[in-house]
């Protein structure tokens, strides 16, 4: 069975296309030509970006230069809460900046993804979820930081009376906030006509957290149960819960059972779960949701 998996180039919704610059070219191209502008834009907008200076842009290092804008805490989150100026070449300016900002983001969190033994973080779950819910209509999934609210009141998991009356799917981080070494990622659908949590945990633990309980409580109020449902396939190691919830969460936004659908797993790896890595890669990269390879896909 044929798998293709996403290439090197990432374009933004203008067709701004990532490409290495050729190095034998002394006029800006490519990356150069858009990060030359991204030094006025910060300057303009008063941001902090002191590894980003024109001599290093023309110092045609396209890698070294994705490395250094792409600082999400640092530079990010600066360019989209920054004020949109009036001056139309600076206000497009800005735009691209935040197109090629984002699409950065992106690659660096695929490049993770793909990664043997790597581990998911949220931002990576999150950026499935987003995924998801654009493209998925039906089912809104709530961003997995909203499961680590120290109040544990779990405002944002609760529904109106029309939404809790329809299938839900969630993946739900289990883990105390900022933990790293004890999260867990799983997935759980909501059958509404029989008020009944179905949780898929690539472990098997067959038990929740008591933050993961709190949760039903907040989501589904009138639910009378839930049930721990064995996957066809279940994570072969301790870093994959992530990859094997939005797997089993791509599943059931298709109507696949994950207790009927087999995962593939790739014995010539060393990670066997590479082709799984990098369909979620290629999703991400590509905003496009497709079933993860399996096996038996032909049945589907």
């Amino acid at each position: 069975m044929e798998r293709r998996f996403g290439s090197e180039k990432i374009s933004t919704n203008n067709h701004i296309h990532m490409n290495v610059l050729h190095s034998n070219s002394n006029k800006p191209c490519g990356y150069e030509s858009y990060y030359y502008n991204l030094k006025p834009t910060f300057d303009m907008l008063s941001l902090e970006t002191p590894q980003i200076t024109v001599d290093t842009i023309q110092s045609n290092q396209p890698s070294l230069l994705l490395e250094q804008l792409q600082r999400p805490p640092q530079i990010q989150p600066q360019l989209q809460s920054a004020k949109v100026p009036d001056d139309p070449v600076k206000k497009s300016v800005l735009r691209v900046a935040r197109e090629l900002a984002t699409a950065n983001n992106v690659l660096m969190m695929c490049r993770t993804i793909e990664e043997n033994f790597s581990y998911l973080d949220d931002q990576c779950v999150d950026k499935f979820i987003a995924l998801a819910n654009s493209q998925k209509s039906g089912n809104q999934m709530i961003s997995t930081i909203c499961a680590q609210d120290p109040t544990e009141e779990y405002e944002f998991y609760k529904q109106t009376d029309v939404e809790s009356s329809l299938d839900d799917i969630q993946i739900i981080f289990e883990g105390e906030a900022g933990d790293e070494n004890i999260g867990h990622f799983i997935c759980i659908f909501y059958e509404a006509e029989r008020q009944i949590v179905f949780v898929y945990d690539s472990l098997y633990r067959k038990k929740l957290s008591r933050r993961a309980l709190k949760i039903l409580r907040a989501r589904y109020p009138n639910y009378v149960g839930y049930v721990f449902i064995l996957p066809k396939t279940t994570q072969p190691d301790g870093q994959t819960c992530g990859v094997f919830a939005i797997a089993y969460a791509t599943s059931l936004l298709y109507g696949v059972d994950p207790a009927k659908y087999e995962l593939y797993l790739n014995p010539a790896c060393i990670d066997s779960t590479k082709d799984l890595r990098m369909h979620l890669s290629n999703m991400l990269r590509n905003n496009d949701i497709t079933l993860f390879p399996s096996d038996d896909s032909d049945e589907y």
